[in-house]
């Protein structure tokens, strides 16, 4: 059982969100180092990348396949269960890769505010980030082919699939030595409260993930960190707002975007203005009600809680490795990726409702009202010392226990009646929108503005004027520019990129 060094509300007494914003520069400083992702040059090629990604498992989806299996790509795991597979070969890769999978669920599942986890990311040259053998393609892979149901789901979906390209450019540039790219993930406000518990989010909070992503060393690192997206449960959404507010504080506009538009618009913070990596934006986030993490409690030193969050997740290993070995010994059971998953919600589920009844941190109602009033039992009947009792009402518990991670309820692999036709004409009107070639566009070599037809080809973007080629997967420059001899243009050239929308 995991038992806490403190819970969060113990022992943080510090102003918190006062003292970082002093630190900050002014909002006219900021708005001149900000930067939206979706406005540069290169969003073009990460749209292009995406959309491919979503054409190919869109198409698995509506055929029921699944990817390669992972013994003829040996150390790579498309999934769960093949990161199970390899574990349990004993390979470096699926321990870690299953591991990481077990971690994260516990955390989310278990906290839905307060939480700040870290993870290393690798750079491939071919797929772009990932983590412990499996690219972060096959992670949105995955999601788009067994987790978008809804129109709304499959949008938002399809907003991470840009932003996971999105990260892999800035990476490819440089971007993150300098700058955080940051995403803000909030409830979608396009559906009601019944469709939201139907997709697994927890309405309690209405949990908001922020994600910054930066280099530091020989690796790039993910900060996540969940804040309330309510002061307590029942009270009015203070997220967006709060969300239009940091946009605000750094100099941009987020007013009248919807929920899916700001996922659909990740940041580049630079880290002078982030100098305590993502508890800054938290920090942003609570200033305008006065909340810590969002919710209605009293603010604490942002920094010694994430210091204190690190320690509780190394303080996991034990419990990650337990789970990992139950898993590898049912894996003869699991006969699609999804059982795995299921069966690791179970586990990591059981192991939560445990952890509750002496982690007083953890919410019991995130495992249901039912469970919640077993665990509250529990913790009545263990503090009296009636350990039977006490043991009773946690059965109980496990046993009405009705919690998720990662909202976005699973699918089978093969579709259900009827799905098929929706997801193609879902990918029909996706693709409408992204291979629209009318309109002008300036290459940003030349800077000579030409028709757009004129210059995206199936393969590669290239500029009739002076002839710049580079390839719409990867970026690779196919050919150099040879424009004419002009005077230097005095416009910024910060953003080295492919081409510019006029």
């Amino acid at each position: 059982m995991i038992h806490s060094p403190c819970s969060p509300s113990e022992g943080f007494n510090m102003a918190g969100a006062a003292a970082i914003a002093e630190r900050l520069p002014t909002a006219e400083r900021m708005a001149t180092d900000v930067i939206v992702m979706p406005t540069m040059p290169e969003d073009q090629l990460a749209q292009q990348r995406a959309k491919r990604l979503m054409r190919a498992n869109g198409s698995l989806a509506v055929a029921g396949e699944l990817p390669k299996k992972s013994d003829q790509h040996p150390g790579i795991s498309h999934n769960l269960l093949e990161g199970i597979r390899l574990a349990a070969a004993g390979d470096a890769n699926g321990i870690n890769m299953v591991d990481q999978n077990i971690e994260a669920d516990y955390i989310e599942r278990s906290f839905k505010a307060g939480s700040i986890t870290e993870v290393d990311l690798r750079a491939d040259g071919q797929n772009g980030l990932g983590q412990h053998g499996q690219s972060l393609d096959s992670v949105n892979g995955n999601s788009l082919r067994f987790v978008g149901r809804t129109w709304q789901m499959r949008e938002r979906l399809q907003a991470e699939a840009r932003n996971k390209y999105r990260q892999d450019i800035a990476q490819e540039m440089g971007l993150l030595e300098d700058n955080y790219f940051v995403v803000f993930s909030l409830v979608p406000d396009n559906m009601t409260q019944e469709e939201l518990i139907e997709e697994d989010f927890f309405v309690d909070t209405m949990s908001c993930a922020m994600q910054a992503t930066t280099a530091q060393e020989d690796s790039v690192k993910l900060e996540s960190a969940f804040v309330a997206g309510v002061k307590r449960p029942g009270a009015e959404r203070h997220d967006i707002k709060a969300v239009k507010y940091i946009a605000k504080k750094l100099g941009k506009n987020f007013d009248n975007m919807s929920t899916t538009q700001i996922l659909d618009s990740p940041l580049l913070i630079p880290k002078k203005l982030m100098p305590n990596g993502v508890v800054d934006p938290v920090a942003w986030f609570d200033e305008p009600e006065g909340t810590f993490f969002g919710e209605d409690k009293p603010q604490q030193d942002y920094v010694k809680h994430r210091e204190f969050w690190r320690q509780r997740q190394a303080g996991l290993k034990s419990m990650v490795e337990d789970i990992r070995r139950q898993l590898i010994s049912e894996r003869h059971t699991f006969k699609t990726p999804t059982d795995a998953t299921k069966r690791l919600g179970k586990l990591s589920e059981k192991a939560g409702v445990r952890n509750a009844v002496d982690d007083k941190s953890i919410n019991p109602n995130v495992f249901g009202p039912t469970a919640a009033g077993h665990i509250q039992q529990a913790r009545t009947h263990r503090a009296s010392g009636n350990y039977e009792l006490a043991d009773a009402a946690l059965h109980n518990a496990e046993k009405t226990a009705k919690s998720s991670s990662c909202p976005g309820a699973l699918q089978e692999e093969k579709n259900k009646d009827g799905q098929e036709n929706t997801d193609e004409q879902s990918s029909d009107r996706l693709n409408d929108e992204t291979d629209s070639k009318s309109g002008k566009i300036r290459c940003i070599k030349c800077r000579e503005t030409v028709n757009k037809k004129d210059v995206v080809k199936e393969k590669s973007w290239r500029c009739p004027h002076c002839k710049y080629e580079v390839d719409i997967c990867d970026g690779k420059v196919l050919h150099e520019s040879k424009p004419p001899k002009r005077e230097k243009s005095k416009a910024g050239s910060w953003a080295v990129g492919i081409l510019k929308a006029a």
